[in-house]
């Protein structure tokens, strides 16, 4: 009904209003009327009984007290006479039915039983029962039914000429309405027909007249919305002039800013050209030299050198790695700004990651003499999937500041985990450090671009305050977050937070082979306690005391008590001449002769092995310690001592240090390797000599060409095992000697690998597509050659001609 009406005109609208509200107004009347008649006819009726009713009972009371039916039936026919009594009837004071009449039609109905005094209203008539009295007793009742029937009858021709009086009132309202209606829809048709005007052809010069002339509050309503609609037809027409104007001036406007916009367009793209160009320039122009200095610095710390030299020649390697580190931070920054950072997902372990991490760097800390070291938590699933390289490096970068900023105690890498749906958990990378700690006010400084939280720092400890900032930028990259704590002068904890998925690994149980008790003593890592956590996890009985001194006494207490301890565990950070005197002590008493010593160092110490293993110290480790080392050390120990020929005196044990555990650094070359032929197409004089002497020292023969083309001619003429390609050369390139190269193979392909100071994002691509088969950034290290050529290497006798 609402849908129709809105589709409708506001004269249908009008007159539908009129017709609704007056018939609902006849419906009312006729009902009110109906009502009324109804009640006053029922009263009517009412009355009439009652009357009848106490005649005839009164006139009665003497045939009912004689008993004289005959009597009462001759008084109740006297209501023949009276329309609408169909039966009636008197009832003796035991209820008994005395007398009765009924009308010819009811003549073969029974009067009904009696009932209490009152009116009863049927579906077709009305009962009246009324006690009969004499002297105040009730000595019979009467009854009395009238017939309703004529009295509807009479109701309904009523109804139906009222609905016809009704209907004509509403034809007679609805005529009116059409005819007076035109006074108000006119001017509403006029205010639609200019609106209608104004939206389809956008004239605004239409008028709409007013039924009266003057002022906006002279006529009705629809005269006041005529003469604003006019007014705002005439402000809209006065802003449309005022619009075209300043549209004609904008769009002038709009192509001087688009031309401009293309013109700065072009500049940004060009300054953008520019800015990698001059990366890429600077990257090769810093690196070049930089090759050379960390080169021959490398082969220069390999030979024979005093104390003095080697000093000298450590501080020209590191000085030459922080301006490398310096290098890489400003192009990992430019490679996050561009957006063509790319990460890779893979499996790989964390505790081996990190553990390689710690021994990349522990040389930093062992110069400052403070402890590194790597905490795992219990419920750590270690094998993940994610990018192990920027996770590294955002780690790496956390320890190297805070290695800077530590001087007294160490650093902790402590790695958690919070299990989450599925095969997927929250890891949680935390440094923690007992360095200066940072300010308050300077913690929210750390992790922005080119800023440090306070600037002396920079001229005390050096840094650009660049490294912080990509590993923001690295963990926004990875899905991560960053975080830092810090109490100025206590130490700081920074952490990276990343959701990884792991490999449920259900790890074999790590038991010693015999029972062990351990006595610890100290520990570096305070409150975290990690020699203490290391033997309860491993399930070994242990005991942890503070000091010494008290080791001895222990010692004797519990080899009386049948009890003794298998080994000590003493942490160096208790200091180193205590722990040789408790080791004298110990070594003394014949009693404790089988209790092995090990030490815990906090970083590697200088020349002073032996004196440990004189003061009667079964081994030393020094941090970070791996967890596997430190179990393993402590069964060798223990064996050693208790159940080698060492044991009874006549054979010292073997003495046991971490490099006991490094494996071999270097793997065995194939004999063959000095007969492996190299060509390496290098054009600077220092990275030639570089490069030559470093293959050289592996055992390789070099033959050296200055530019591409002197490459491609020394190819086609002799054999070779590989070939190390610099990609910038004069005459011809890099990239262009190695098409050239793979375009005249004849079945025998040539490893060809690229030497290029662009360590720029996408240089690699670059250079597998034109043919290489792998990329060594410069500068470059001596393992980072060992690692290419003993995977691409041939030796000569098994390559076949490849020239003329």
């Amino acid at each position: 009904m609402l849908r129709w009406n809105k589709r409708q005109t506001v004269a249908a609208k009008l007159n539908l209003l009129i017709f609704l509200t007056t018939g609902l107004a006849v419906v009312v009347i006729i009902m009110a009327g109906m009502i009324s008649d109804y009640q006053k006819t029922k009263q009517e009726v009412v009355d009439l009984l009652d009357s009848h009713a106490r005649v005839i009972g009164s006139n009665n009371t003497a045939a009912i007290v004689f008993d004289e039916p005959f009597s009462a039936r001759e008084s109740l026919k006297s209501l023949e006479v009276v329309p609408g009594i169909e039966m009636a009837a008197i009832y003796s004071d035991n209820d008994q039915l005395f007398s009765s009449y009924q009308s010819g039609v009811h003549s073969a109905e029974i009067p009904p039983a009696v009932r209490a005094s009152g009116y009863y209203f049927g579906a077709g008539h009305v009962d009246l029962f009324q006690s009969i009295r004499l002297d105040g007793e009730q000595i019979g009742v009467i009854f009395l039914r009238y017939d309703m029937a004529p009295v509807y009858r009479a109701l309904t021709q009523i109804l139906f000429i009222d609905l016809g009086l009704g209907l004509m009132a509403m034809l007679l309202a609805l005529f009116l309405a059409h005819r007076f209606q035109r006074m108000i829809t006119l001017p509403i048709q006029a205010l639609a027909k200019a609106a209608s005007e104004v939206s389809e052809k956008g004239n605004y010069s239409v008028r709409v007249t007013q039924a009266s002339k003057g002022s906006m509050q002279g006529g009705d309503e629809i005269d006041r919305l005529t003469s604003v609609f006019n007014d705002m037809l005439l402000q809209v027409q006065d802003r449309d002039s005022e619009l075209a104007a300043s549209r004609d001036l904008l769009e002038q406007r709009v192509e001087e800013r688009t031309h401009e916009l293309l013109i700065a367009k072009d500049q940004a793209e060009e300054a953008a050209r520019t800015k990698s160009q001059f990366l890429a320039a600077m990257s090769h122009e810093i690196r070049t030299p930089l090759n050379g200095v960390i080169g021959m610095a490398s082969l220069l710390a390999s030979s024979q050198l005093d104390q003095e030299q080697r000093d000298s020649i450590n501080t020209v390697q590191s000085s030459a790695e922080a301006l490398l580190g310096v290098i890489n931070d400003i192009l990992d920054f430019s490679k996050i700004e561009a957006g063509k950072m790319e990460l890779e997902t893979i499996r790989f372990d964390l505790r081996d990651n990190f553990e390689e991490l710690l021994d990349v760097i522990k040389v930093r800390a062992a110069e400052k003499k403070i402890y590194l070291q790597l905490n795992i938590n219990d419920g750590v699933q270690e094998q993940v999937i994610g990018d192990p390289g920027r996770i590294r490096q955002v780690i790496l970068n956390f320890i190297s500041n805070a290695i800077k900023f530590t001087n007294e105690g160490g650093v902790m890498l402590d790695v958690s985990a919070e299990p989450l749906q599925g095969s997927r958990a929250r890891y949680t990378f935390a440094v923690k450090d007992t360095g200066i700690g940072i300010a308050e006010s300077k913690v929210a400084l750390v992790f922005e671009e080119f800023a440090q939280a306070d600037r002396s720092t920079t001229r005390e400890y050096g840094g650009t305050g660049l490294g912080l900032s990509i590993c923001s930028l690295l963990a926004r990259l990875m899905g991560a977050q960053v975080d830092v704590r810090s109490i100025e002068f206590e130490g700081s904890e920074f952490s990276l937070t990343i959701e990884l998925d792991y490999i449920d690994a259900v790890l074999p149980a790590d038991k010693p082979e015999r029972p062990l008790s351990i006595l610890i003593t100290g520990d570096v890592t305070a409150d975290a306690q990690l020699n203490s956590k290391w033997c309860e996890r491993w399930g070994v009985a242990w005991e942890f005391v503070a000091e010494s001194a008290d080791v001895a006494p222990l010692l004797v207490a519990s080899q009386a008590g049948g009890t003794p301890f298998d080994i000590v565990l003493y942490d160096a950070v208790l200091g180193y001449e205590e722990g040789m005197m408790m080791a004298g002590a110990i070594r003394r008493d014949e009693l404790l002769s089988n209790t092995a010593l090990l030490e815990l160092n906090q970083y590697l110490p200088t020349d002073s092995g032996e004196e440990i293993k004189r003061a009667g110290f079964d081994g030393f480790l020094s941090r970070p310690v791996k967890e596997f080392n430190f179990r393993k050390a402590v069964e060798l120990v223990v064996d050693a001592r208790r159940f080698l020929p060492g044991a009874d005196g006549n054979e010292e044990p073997a003495f046991i240090t971490p490099f006991q555990f490094a494996g071999e650094l270097i793997q065995a070359r194939p004999s063959s390797l000095g007969q492996i032929r190299i060509l390496l197409a290098e054009d600077n004089i220092v990275n030639q000599k570089v490069a030559v002497r470093m293959l050289q020292k592996m055992g390789c023969t070099v033959d050296v060409a200055a530019n591409g083309l002197e490459a491609l001619r020394m190819w086609r003429q002799f054999d070779y095992a590989m070939i190390f390609m610099d990609c910038h050369m004069p005459v011809m390139d890099g990239y262009e000697a190695t098409r050239e190269i793979r375009h005249e193979e004849d079945g025998q392909h040539i490893p060809i690998i690229a030497l290029t100071a662009n360590a720029l994002v996408g240089e690699e691509q670059v250079c597998n597509e034109a043919g290489m088969d792998a990329f060594v950034a410069k500068p470059v290290k001596i393992s980072d050659l060992e690692v290419v050529v003993e995977r691409f290497a041939i030796p000569a006798d098994d390559v076949a001609g490849v020239g003329g």
